[in-house]
């Protein structure tokens, strides 16, 4: 053992590399007999007399495939008891909360048998209250949104104006006050 109490090692030495050895340059398919074999798809002694599988060639990707006719058939299923014949779709609400089913005519009836009760004691809507629509589409964009509402905050003091929002519709007294104050004053017209 050394002085300094330390064990030293050497590296493991490299493993050898056998020499490369090069190929020797292929010969012409009519000179070399394995070549020839090759060529003519026959056997190839060196894989021990199996016969060499020909290879099939490639479909050319660049050609357009036929036209094919795409059929989509859509199948109810009946929610209560998975039949397929004569099943519909039906809208019904409860609480607010609106449900959709798809129904065989037996089953539809069965529903309406055990609904018919309530329906006779519960008023019913107008159709306009039946539908849920969407929020009607804003009034102009982003940009004059912005400036709107840069304005309402600019004019906190009026009485004649809501409390400012930074979030929701902008309210229409807003806009028409922001209208006003944006066309350009003539007193002497």
């Amino acid at each position: 053992m050394p002085a300094d109490g330390c064990v030293h090692t050497s590296p493991a030495p490299r493993p050898r590399r056998a020499p490369h050895r090069r190929r020797p340059p292929p010969s012409p398919a009519g000179t070399d007999p394995l070549q020839r074999r090759r060529a003519a798809g026959g056997v190839i002694p060196a894989l021990g007399g199996i016969p060499r599988l020909r290879q099939r060639p490639v479909a050319d990707s660049t050609k357009r495939s036929p036209i094919v006719a795409l059929h989509t058939r859509t199948e109810l299923f009946d929610d209560f008891d998975a039949t397929t014949e004569g099943v519909t779709s039906h809208e019904f609400a409860l609480d607010g909360v609106a449900f959709e089913i798809d129904l065989s005519a037996t089953n539809l009836d069965r529903l309406r048998d055990a609904l018919r009760p309530f329906m006779t004691a519960g008023r019913r809507l107008p159709a306009s209250r039946n539908r849920r629509t969407a929020a009607p589409a804003a009034t102009g964009d982003r940009s004059a949104a912005k400036a709107i509402r840069r304005w309402w905050l600019g004019q906190s003091d009026r009485d004649d104006l809501p409390a400012f929002a930074r979030n929701g519709r902008i309210p229409a007294a807003v806009e028409q006050a922001y209208r006003a104050a944006q066309q350009p004053h003539h007193p002497d017209r």
